[in-house]
């Protein structure tokens, strides 16, 4: 089965006319081509382009410097198919307004000696849970795995309610339940999931009704920091309203945001060309919805429990990108975002929380400016050029 990796910014060049003994390094400009701030905006360049101008760049002695400052970013290279061989750099920048920025990929005379701590982490908990959990400098989730079949959970995505910058899951899962269900000072666990589609989940859509997967059966971690983490599920088959299917999703996150980038892929019988898949949030006492089907996304925001107010208020939303968006729908329980989707295509959506505790937002507008801010930067990608630098 494929995947396609998130790229949000990509840089392609062509670079035939280099000789191998071409420049000290590789010259970068990128753009923001909007007039909003992009905070934690990351960059993707191609490994292969980077390396016909640098032949001797390596994973080991790759280096991104601020241009301006001279000062050497966090850097990542990647793998996203598993093949063995590097595919991408990724790095971050957060751009002003209409911000031009120059940076430099350079090789190290020497390996590098230490690694970037890590701005993101994902992990299989296996003390107990079989959770598939990730996390990065905000925010943190959860998916329940095989070892809570029957337990009355399924496929929802849980939330993690951090309120620190560091990385917090191996420590709760140490702690273990239900001692993280109590803020000691770094947040906790407070979002109740069951069957429901939690934060972001997905269910096949038919005749009025929600048909989600159980428990994931498998998973497999493609990367895991310092900027981005990556990681696979796949469900066992399900009926789906008379028509079975099966699923499986490809789970990003990058350092310094909100939303994590969810790839679902279903898999169906041969007439099946179609499927119409509702993308949920649940709801919780109290909170107030908003979608714009312009963005387009949807979001939640109220009292994280309502009888709790030192927990004070929680939104949660989803970002969807418009060739797959079909309309919103609302449940008892749920608003939806019903999309298309094609078996064995990704149909991509992006989902997240943002709690007051954690001091990144106040209230429902500064929630709802985040998620309006996302779609627009989604459609509108960091404009990013190479040469060889002189």
């Amino acid at each position: 089965m494929k995947f396609i990796s998130l790229v949000v910014l990509q840089a392609f060049i062509f670079c035939s006319a280099l000789s191998a003994g071409g420049s000290d390094g590789v010259a970068i400009k990128a753009i923001n081509p909007l007039d909003i701030p992009r905070p934690s905006e990351t960059i993707v360049i191609k490994w292969n382009a980077l390396r016909q101008m640098i032949p001797d760049l390596s994973p080991e002695n790759v280096s991104v410097v601020d241009v301006v400052t001279g000062k050497e970013l966090v850097s990542q290279t990647l793998d996203f198919n598993g093949d063995g061989a590097t595919d991408e750099l990724l790095f971050q920048w957060s751009f002003k307004p209409r911000e031009a920025r120059r940076f430099a990929v350079r090789a190290l005379d020497d390996p590098r000696a230490e690694k970037f701590d890590p701005l993101v982490y994902c992990k299989f908990a296996v003390e107990g849970f079989d959770d598939m959990a990730w996390e990065n400098d905000r925010v943190a989730f959860r998916m329940y795995g095989p070892a809570k079949e029957g337990t009355g959970v399924a496929s929802g995505i849980d939330v993690w309610a951090k309120r620190v910058r560091y990385l917090i899951l191996d420590k709760w899962y140490e702690i273990g339940d239900p001692g993280y269900h109590e803020d000691h000072g770094e947040g906790l666990d407070l979002f109740k999931v069951g069957f429901s589609r939690g934060c972001g989940g997905t269910a096949v859509w038919r005749n009025g009704k929600m048909y989600h997967s159980r428990v994931f059966r498998d998973y497999k971690i493609i990367a895991n920091g310092p900027i981005r983490a990556i990681f696979q599920l796949s469900y066992a088959p399900w009926d789906a309203g008379g028509v079975r299917v099966s699923e499986a999703k490809r789970i990003t996150i990058d350092a310094g945001q909100n939303l994590s980038r969810i790839e679902t892929i279903y898999e169906a019988e041969p007439q099946i060309k179609e499927i119409d898949c509702a993308i949920g949030l649940v709801k919780r006492p109290l909170v107030s919805k908003r979608t714009d089907a312009g963005g387009v996304w949807m979001s939640l925001w109220g009292p994280a429990e309502a009888d709790k107010k030192e927990l004070e208020d929680l939104g949660t939303g989803v970002v969807i990108q418009k060739p797959a968006f079909r309309r919103f729908v609302e449940t008892g329980d749920h608003i939806l975002a019903i999309c298309r989707a094609r078996p064995g295509i990704p149909l991509v959506h992006y989902a997240g929380f943002g709690w007051t505790k954690s001091g990144d937002f106040s209230n429902a507008k500064d929630w709802n400016r985040y998620l309006s801010g996302f779609a627009q930067r989604l459609n509108a990608p960091i404009k990013v050029s190479l040469s060889k630098e002189n």
